[in-house]
């Protein structure tokens, strides 16, 4: 429910702010004013992004609202339905069920291409076959089709009777809710496109990502400049965005690297993973507060350049392992993953010079500024030499 508010404001934050500033928007789209100073730079990019990834993020914003009250909507549709259920329940059945009549694998795979067309299957989970209500959760995947996420969509049958209990595609023409529903879900998910589709989505993620980071750091130098002195509130948000922003982003690289150290020694990594991400973003959050704005942003964005930088490190590590046999089966989209995270090492490095820079030779009176420990600001190229 948090979410889905939060969803619906970032929808009218971003229709309002196109709205606002549309007249502007058309004279000037594509200008990158390096000449007029910092703030007007950061402004004319936080415009480009937000035009250029605007349906991108409604689509992201819709769908989270239709997640959010999903069962708020399914109360409405039930009152039309009286006392009949909006959706079927599988009946239990009376009949007992034995393993050894379990069909032969083959058998799945015909029935799953009798089913769908052009599906591949991917696994096939199987739970209570020696109990009433036995079942097999079948993943397949299309890359041709909108799946209802990027890992493919799903069907769940009856192992022996092979009876479809739950699909998240269609089993029939007369179905039109579940494509309906699994397009929300292929949206927000990027269940579509294949690797590429993927990619895509992950670089729209992060313009959305610099569309809120950039506008808060506008926001807080536009009510820093109606003031002679830094306020409390401006200092507090501040904290909180360098807190969330570079905390969260802190959290995902450390997550990923340490996910690769867990499977190098054998831990089971999905029991480690939300933990690790809780308790690394709570600490960088807990230090943007303790060490101010600036500080922090620096330190924090060297600790981001780190952690992407041993990513790739710790995969070339496995070299020197071959008994693994990792790089027998390393996939191009793998080492991507790789590359990328080496590119951000560089750019996480150099933002955090950048930010240095403007804490140490900035504007005195910035919120970003590291006040106790500068030069006046009158003896900036005598510090810089």
């Amino acid at each position: 429910m948090v979410l889905g508010v939060a969803a619906v404001l970032y929808f009218l934050a971003l229709v309002s702010g196109i709205i606002f500033l549309l007249p502007t928007l058309t004279k000037s789209f594509f200008a990158l004013r390096k000449n007029k100073g910092a703030n007007r730079f950061w402004l004319d990019s936080h415009n480009l992004i937000g035009v250029i990834s605007l349906p991108f993020h409604i689509i992201i914003a819709i769908t989270v609202v239709v997640f959010a009250f999903h069962d708020a909507f399914y109360g409405g549709l039930s009152v039309g339905y009286g006392e009949r259920p909006l959706f079927e329940q599988p009946q239990k059945s009376t009949m007992a069920y034995s393993i050894k009549h379990l069909p032969t694998m083959n058998t799945y795979l015909k029935k799953v291409s009798e089913l769908t067309d052009g599906y591949e299957v991917q696994s096939m989970a199987f739970s209570g076959l020696n109990s009433a209500r036995p079942s097999v959760g079948i993943t397949i995947m299309n890359t041709q089709e909108m799946m209802r996420n990027s890992a493919g969509d799903f069907i769940y049958m009856n192992p022996y009777t092979f009876e479809v209990t739950f699909s998240s595609i269609p089993m029939n023409a007369a179905d039109v809710y579940t494509p309906l529903i699994s397009s929300f879900f292929s949206l927000h998910f990027g269940g579509y496109g294949g690797d590429l589709g993927r990619w895509l989505y992950f670089i729209m993620g992060l313009l959305g990502a610099f569309l809120f980071y950039s506008g808060n750091l506008l926001w807080l130098e536009k009510r820093r400049q109606k003031h002679a002195q830094q306020t409390k509130p401006n200092r507090f948000m501040a904290s909180l965005t360098i807190g969330v922003c570079l905390g969260s982003v802190l959290a995902v690289t450390t997550t990923l690297l340490s996910s690769k150290w867990l499977y190098l020694t054998g831990v089971q990594t999905n029991n480690y993973y939300l933990c690790c991400y809780y308790v690394v973003f709570f600490i960088a959050f807990s230090y943007a507060f303790a060490s101010g704005a600036a500080k922090s942003a620096i330190n924090l964005l060297y600790l981001m350049s780190l952690a992407c930088l041993f990513i790739p490190l710790t995969t070339l590590l496995t070299l020197f392992i071959p008994s693994m046999g990792l790089w027998e089966t390393r996939q191009v989209a793998s080492i991507m993953v790789e590359l990328v995270a080496f590119v951000f090492s560089g750019i996480f490095y150099y933002a955090a010079c950048k930010t240095k820079h403007r804490a140490y030779y900035g504007e005195r009176n910035s919120i970003w500024a590291l006040s106790s420990t500068i030069q006046p600001y009158e003896d900036k190229k005598t510090v810089l030499l």
